[in-house]
């Protein structure tokens, strides 16, 4: 035993220096990747009874975190070690060589890895931590630490979600702050190494080397290791109370979905749990151990979407969430977070049965954003979504504002029956922009020159082509007037209508120019109106929203008054 254990304090330095090292890997579609080894742990699995009390038990699988190369970091995460090949030096031929993107040979599997292999990022203590460890902001050092950890791979391989949608975490979350088993550094003692048979080297500090796939509770939003725990956690959850502790504040019966507003001064706890899972989405988010500044609006789906999974017809499974932070009128949304299965666009989710399948509601990303806009009008203010924005927050709201965009102009061009020129009013410091509907004109046909024509009358040709469609001023406005009318910021205006191609600036005389495809906006305006009649789409509706937005307000003036020494 003496000789195994010191054959593994020799092998380890050589072990750690394999991490960072270029290798390939097959997904799950048989595609090899290039990527990057950052972190090799055990898979952690359930300790059944054994009949044989005798026999030996089994050594886990290790798995290694494989950082993508060339691809979004949401793709990266872990991987069985028989599907990872380290590149081996010049003329081992590793599997490192493959090319991104190609379909090959799984790569070899490497012989060179015989146990965990942690990332020494755990052990650094930054400056910021030493700071605020000093200066005791005891919140502030939680934000250095994630800061810190953020470079590190998560300990959740899987997410299983209603005992239906199998899903990936992207990025790191601290579940170990609430969960022991899921915290990286969490030492391991010797009755677990032996009911796990492990022998962990020394040099491994005895912290936690496992990864967990985590059963996530739809009411109370905890993570379990086994379904078992779950379920006994969720019968104890708030004696029954199976929904968000916040008030319900919008309700859509035909769909089957609710939104909850939850103070998370109030509900410190379940806010917490909240923002670890949008940490598990989001790369940007900070912010979170300090919930007490932010309104938390959660979408939940009714029970008649899952029966199987309750009997409780009054259950409301989580869905996605967007907050709020209190006292800022410029942004009208801090963060927004729908879970993958729930997502509009994303690619079928696979269920714990092994088959794909997609809840029968999605696209609630763009119910979220104009709900935020709703109750930011409804607080007299308009704002705009916090930034840096994510690649698909990004996406998302540009589809929104396109869509806003579009609906202004189709009412334009409907009830300008004649050419008219209306001035908006707008202070004379803004840049006035004609708006113009062109229409092609009818019985229109394309020219083309024949052989031996002057190039004149090729010119000329095409100068008819050009003028074929019809053209008229509908109105003289300005970007600050068509985002008072729509309820939007002027930045976000400005730039989904240069994106669209629509805004044009006269080089002549400076000028602004709205030109408006009367048969692309109605186009899109008749395909909007079918979206929002298809039942399988979470389409916002004003009037069912019943908060007016000031109970918000008041109630963040109040906590402020009765905290004046808490920091912002």
């Amino acid at each position: 035993m003496e000789k195994n254990s010191d054959r593994k304090a020799e092998e380890y330095p050589r072990q750690s220096s394999i991490l960072g090292t270029p290798c390939s890997v097959r997904g799950h579609d048989a595609t090899v990747r290039r990527g990057q080894l950052l972190e090799v742990r055990y898979l952690w699995t359930p300790a059944f009874l054994h009949v044989d009390t005798h026999a030996p038990p089994v050594t886990p699988p290790l798995y290694g975190f494989v950082r993508l190369k060339d691809l979004n970091h949401r793709l990266s995460g872990w991987f069985s070690l028989e599907d990872i090949g380290l590149k081996e030096a010049k003329g081992g031929g590793g599997g490192g060589n493959a090319a991104a993107g190609t379909v090959s040979p799984p790569p070899c599997r490497s012989t060179r890895i015989h146990g965990p292999i942690l990332t020494p990022v755990y052990k650094e203590v930054t400056l910021g931590m030493i700071r605020t460890r000093r200066e005791e902001k005891l919140l502030d050092f939680f934000e250095e630490r994630l800061l810190r950890d953020c470079r590190t791979p998560t300990t959740i391989r899987y997410f299983v979600y209603l005992c239906k949608f199998v899903f990936a975490p992207w990025y790191y979350a601290p579940y170990g702050i609430f969960h022991r088993e899921y915290d990286p550094l969490a030492p391991i003692s010797m009755a677990d190494q032996e009911r796990q048979g492990l022998r962990l080297s020394k040099e491994t500090g005895g912290i936690n080397p496992f990864i967990r796939d985590a059963y996530l509770c739809p009411f109370s939003l905890r993570i379990y290791s086994t379904l078992e725990q779950m379920q006994h956690g969720t019968r104890c959850y708030r004696a029954g109370r199976l929904r968000p502790p916040g008030q319900e504040i919008y309700r859509d019966e035909s769909r089957g979905f609710s939104m909850f507003e939850v103070n998370g001064s109030q509900k410190v706890t379940y806010c917490r749990h909240l923002f670890l899972i949008g940490k598990s989405f989001l790369e940007n988010k900070l912010a979170g151990h300090d919930v007490h500044n932010y309104f938390f609006y959660v979408v939940c789906l009714h029970h008649r979407h899952f029966p199987q999974y309750t009997d409780d017809p009054s259950a409301m499974y989580f869905v996605g969430y967007f907050t709020w932070e209190k006292q800022v009128a410029d942004n009208n949304l801090a963060c927004i977070v729908t879970l993958p299965c729930f997502a509009g666009g994303a690619t079928q989710q696979k269920d714990s049965g092994g088959s794909n399948g997609r809840p029968q509601l999605g696209h609630f990303g763009q119910f979220m954003i104009a709900a935020s806009y709703e109750l930011a009008y409804r607080r007299k203010h308009v704002g705009s979504p916090e930034r840096p924005l994510s690649d698909l927050g990004a996406s998302a709201y540009d589809r929104y504002w396109r869509r806003v965009l579009v609906a202004w102009m189709h009412t334009l061009v409907t009830e300008s029956t004649t050419v008219v020129a209306v001035s908006d009013g707008d202070s004379t410091d803004d840049q006035s922009v004609i708006v113009e509907a062109t229409t092609p004109a009818k019985g229109r046909r394309s020219k083309r020159s024949r052989a031996g024509s002057s190039d004149r009358n090729s010119e000329a040709d095409d100068d008819v082509d050009v003028r074929a469609a019809q053209t008229e001023t509908l109105k003289v406005t300005s970007v600050r007037g068509i985002a008072q009318q729509v309820r939007l910021e002027e930045p976000d205006v400005l730039r989904t209508l240069l994106n669209m191609g629509f805004l044009h600036l006269n080089a002549e005389d400076r000028s602004l120019r709205l030109v408006i495809p009367v048969p692309f906006v109605r186009r899109e305006y008749e395909r909007a109106r079918e979206q929002a009649k298809d039942q399988t789409r979470a389409e916002f509706e004003a009037s069912l929203l019943t908060s007016s937005g000031a109970a918000a307000v008041m109630a963040s003036s109040r906590e402020q008054q009765n905290q004046p020494g808490v920091a912002r």
